[in-house]
Parts: C-alpha cells; sequence; structure tokens
C-alpha cells in the first residue's frame, strides 16, 4: 500500500485544490484527522511566521503572502498543535509543496478579501469547519478516483515510513506525530528547533525523487486561480 501511495502522489496535484492540500498535509506532517478540523488560519500564519514579512493587516489577506512566497521553494511550514486525543503538545512540519496546495487553496477561496485569524483552515462543502467525516470521505473518494483504497491512516504510516527510512529517531518521530513524550524531548525541541528541521528534510526533501515540473509564471497562475473562483 505504502508503495502505491508514493506512485499516485503525483496524481493529487491534479485534484480539487482543497482536497490536494489536505491530502498534502496529512501525508508531510503525520497529522491526524482531528487536528486537521482544528486549525484555523492562525495556524497556518504561524507555520510560515519566519518566511512573511508584511504590515499588521496583510497577512489576513492571503493575495498579499501569495505574491511574496508562493513562488519560493524552500518553505518548511512549522506546527506548533497539541494532540487533541491525548492532550500533548507536539511540532511537525510540512514541505514546500504542501504549503503551496495551502495557499492556493485560500486565494482560490478568499482571493484579496480578509481572512479572521480564527476561520477554519478547511471548510466542508457548506463552507463551515471540515468535519472528520468529510476528511474521510474526500480521502477515500481520491482512493476510488485512482483505484486504491486509501485512508488517512495511510498517509499517517507513509509519514512514519519516511522518517524512518531516513533513520530519525523513534523519539523525534513520537513527537513529530503528537505522541506523549518525556520532558526531555520537549526540552530538545526548545534548543534545537533547527536540528529537527534538517532531520526532516532527510526524509521529504533529500530524498524525495526528482520531479519534472512545468514552470508557471506566479502571475499567470494567480489568474488561472481567479477565474476558477466562483463569486
Amino acid at each position: 500500500m505504502k508503495k502505491e501511495i508514493y506512485e499516485t502522489e503525483d496524481v493529487m496535484t491534479c485534484e480539487c485544490l482543497h482536497k490536494n492540500a489536505m491530502m498534502w498535509l496529512m501525508g508531510t506532517s503525520g497529522m491526524r484527522v482531528a487536528d486537521l478540523c482544528q486549525l484555523d488560519y492562525f495556524d497556518f500564519l504561524s507555520s510560515i511566521a519566519d518566511y512573511f514579512q508584511g504590515s499588521s493587516t496583510s497577512p489576513f489577506r492571503i493575495n498579499k503572502i501569495y505574491e511574496q512566497i508562493r513562488s519560493r521553494d524552500d518553505i518548511i511550514g512549522t506546527w506548533e498543535l497539541y494532540n487533541k486525543k491525548t492532550g500533548a503538545p507536539y511540532v511537525t512540519f510540512s514541505t514546500p509543496k504542501t504549503i503551496h496546495a495551502i495557499m492556493d487553496s485560500l486565494y482560490l477561496r478568499k482571493g484579496s478579501r480578509q481572512i479572521d485569524q480564527n476561520e477554519p483552515l478547511f471548510v466542508g462543502l457548506n463552507g463551515k469547519r471540515i468535519t472528520p467525516e468529510e476528511v474521510t470521505a474526500n480521502i477515500t473518494n481520491f482512493g476510488d478516483q485512482v483505484g486504491l483504497d486509501i485512508k488517512p491512516q495511510h498517509l499517517r504510516e507513509l509519514f512514519v515510513d519516511r522518517l524512518t527510512s531516513a533513520g530519525i529517531p523513534n523519539e523525534i518521530i513520537k513527537l513529530f506525530l503528537g505522541h506523549k513524550i518525556i520532558p526531555s524531548t520537549i526540552s530538545y525541541v526548545a534548543c534545537h528547533r533547527e536540528a529537527l528541521i534538517s532531520d526532516y528534510k532527510k526524509a521529504f526533501i533529500s530524498s524525495a525523487p526528482e520531479e519534472v515540473v512545468l514552470k508557471v509564471p506566479i502571475e499567470q497562475y494567480k489568474y488561472f486561480l481567479d477565474e476558477m473562483r466562483i463569486g
């Protein structure tokens, strides 16, 4: 199953931008469905805070962020969260492609309109915060389209598989997954953030297969998304 998901990874880029963003985030961060459903726009802003500079209001207009960083391929998202199941604090990361997918989804949804920091990062068909059932249905539907039986847990297993294959210590993997960890690990996080990012890159950047990417000028891509937007 893991090998098959690797082989269908590029197919995700052809799917609906919103589903695409959720799947990329889960597959490259190891987030549980429940934690993903609780994400707000503020969580996304915090994850890319090291890469974005602007006025006090510009962060709440996705088009302003889009213009600055959508074309960058070095953005590693840093997500500082609480595991909804265990209550444990944890930190995990996401790839540049994941950040791009989230930005595309938000830009299509909001354009130049202001986003409240407490607004859900992902919404369902009714425009309200997405539910675990909707996330699971989206992933299952994607699997049906590519002929695979894919569930949210498979994306989490894919995440662990990449970290393990890259030789990342088990305690660090537990940290990324939001498992309960010993106090010394929490202290390590506070003092060795760059080391954690380096470990993450070993699994998701350095070892990633080369891709053939069609480079489209960012202004042309924005125009394409503007044309797709309804309302």
